[in-house]
């Protein structure tokens, strides 16, 4: 029986009964399932819903822009509610928010309500995420924190597959079907949230204990401005250019002449190599082998660009690419998310770890956004994804400076 998680002792750097981190492993990996249906779902639903409302490209990147504005705002509201009121209670929150907004997108009556709903639900995946990461993080040893975050977003890539297989079960799905699905099952994966992790606020998260100056001391306090801005370009182009591919790749399929049967095996390809790259990646990120895995990823998903770039208009080959471009890109943001929590105080991580995904899901809309103009310019689909590469390799630098200096959890994990 699972136990509810009411008077949780500090975890940090502590290794808690498995009684106790059961309920935060479980719900952690559920809240990533639904977070990536939620994701997925708009990309997949956007080719149906334009068509319904008979959109043009760029209207469509605005919804995504708007979502995605939703998610930085929910990042940011988000990580600083987790540690004011405890990361469990918060990420219940959201999930049961976007749950309800994305009940309102099914119901959608035209192109301005589904906007508005759109961004709703970027709201509370916004919020999900840097909770998540926080409650991984504090749940057990240090020195595997980065790995336990990492692989914890299997479950991200898992809800985008189960949306591509979907896609590929039944080519003649509606839209509003598939936002009904995102919308009823995390309201109830949210109320067990809520009744399991209730309390996970341990004394790191009481204000009264946050340094002098409050979390903007704790962003960019010291050398941590440095940090903080490294890392708001690394999250800002890594998922900028994994939601370009994840919202309009199924457009792009289309216009490739592929039927929605074979554009849901190619997104099935997407979503295998997303959740294969987190896990693979997490084997490999051992204590003082995070460069080289940081190398791997973003090198391997410039690798993938090229492959789609240079296919035929094969299913089988596509899926393969895009499998590629997915396994690489999702170990890439895997990645991210596990090692960016020990560079802050646990005083404030909800705060640090909240603007790094808040810019990065400013990221994710502008990303889609920009090629929705690019495509309306004229540009063609081919320039659009080769745009991608030059800033994955800024990421990659900008990461690599970071590794050079790696915060005191770091260097004890190294150590050990």
């Amino acid at each position: 029986m699972l136990r509810r998680v009411d008077d949780v002792p500090p975890f940090i750097s502590s290794s808690p009964p498995v009684s106790r981190r059961l309920p935060v492993y479980l719900m952690c990996g559920l809240a990533g399932l639904v977070e990536g249906f939620g994701l997925q779902s708009g990309g997949m639903a956007a080719p149906r819903f334009a068509a319904a409302f008979h959109m043009a490209p760029d209207h469509v990147g605005f919804v995504f822009l708007l979502t995605s504005l939703g998610l930085a705002l929910g990042a940011s509201i988000g990580g600083w509610l987790g540690d004011r009121i405890g990361a469990g209670r918060a990420m219940g929150t959201a999930i049961i928010l976007f749950g309800l907004a994305g009940i309102g997108s099914a119901f959608a009556a035209n192109e301005t309500m589904l906007a508005i709903t759109r961004m709703l639900v970027g709201i509370g995946l916004g919020g999900t995420l840097p909770n998540m990461i926080a409650l991984l993080t504090a749940t057990g040893p240090a020195k595997t924190g980065p790995r336990r975050v990492t692989l914890s977003v299997t479950g991200i890539a898992l809800g985008s597959l189960i949306v591509g297989l979907l896609v590929f079960l039944d080519k003649d799905i509606g839209w509003r079907t598939l936002f009904h699905l995102g919308g009823w099952v995390p309201l109830l994966i949210g109320a067990m949230v809520l009744f399991l992790l209730s309390r996970t606020a341990g004394p790191e998260r009481r204000p009264a204990e946050i340094p002098q100056g409050g979390w903007w001391a704790a962003l960019f306090g010291g050398r941590r401005v440095v940090i903080t801005f490294l890392f708001w370009i690394a999250f800002f182009v890594t998922p900028a250019t994994s939601y370009l591919l994840i919202n309009w790749m199924p457009t792009f399929l289309a216009h490739s002449g592929l039927d929605q049967r074979q554009i849901g095996l190619a997104m099935i390809g997407l979503a295998i190599g997303g959740a294969a790259g987190p896990m693979v990646l997490a084997g490999l990120l051992k204590p003082g082998r995070t460069a080289p895995v940081v190398c791997l990823a973003y090198g391997g998903t410039v690798l993938g660009l090229a492959l789609i770039i240079t296919a035929p208009t094969s299913p089988l080959y596509l899926s393969f690419a895009i499998g590629v471009t997915g396994f690489f890109i999702g170990g890439a943001q895997a990645v991210l998310f596990g090692i960016v929590g020990p560079f802050y105080p646990a005083t404030a991580r909800g705060a640090g770890v909240g603007s790094s995904v808040a810019v990065g899901r400013i990221g994710s809309g502008v990303g889609p956004a920009l090629a929705g103009v690019m495509l309306s310019a004229g540009l063609a689909q081919n320039h659009v994804l080769a745009a991608a590469a030059p800033m994955l390799m800024v990421a990659l630098v900008a990461l690599l400076i970071l590794l050079g200096r790696p915060p005191e959890a770091l260097r004890k994990s190294a150590a050990g």
